[in-house]
């Protein structure tokens, strides 16, 4: 099975709740907050060993049986300099994508240095969707 590499766009940061741990990395923490700087519209972003997906991208996950990836509840909160950007944009609904599988085995897993690793059928899923701001390479790991 052919396996790639994707850093997808960051778009802004990951946030925790006073009992999160920001000591590790990536930090951990039971309830994620993600800050929106910029949002070039890719389903998929990433900062800090976080990812957070649109709902829909959820939804095709599910339907399409893609294994190692879990959903949680993420609150996205646009930055004032954003708002002012760009007024009447209206986000999706994002949705933290917890990566728990092993690169190379499932469909979703993650390399050296927190790199998200995709097998090819993610990889076309998420490129149908949109994810073109995202860096792909081929994973030889």
């Amino acid at each position: 099975m052919t396996n790639y590499l994707v850093e997808p766009e960051v778009g802004g940061w990951p946030v925790g709740d006073d009992t999160s741990d920001w000591t590790t990395f990536p930090p951990k923490t039971t309830k994620l907050y993600w800050e929106m700087e910029c949002w070039l519209g890719d389903v998929l972003l990433c900062n800090m060993g976080f990812w957070i997906a649109t709902v829909t991208t959820m939804d095709a996950i599910k339907a399409a049986g893609l294994t190692g990836v879990t959903f949680d509840d993420v609150e996205v909160i646009m930055v004032e300099q954003f708002r002012e950007l760009q007024p009447d944009l209206i986000l999706p609904k994002f949705v933290w994508l917890k990566i728990d599988g092993k690169a190379s085995e499932d469909d979703f897993g993650i390399a050296r240095d927190f790199i998200l690793v995709v097998s090819t059928r993610a990889l076309k899923l998420l490129q149908g969707l949109g994810i073109s701001h995202a860096k792909v390479e081929p994973y030889n790991g």
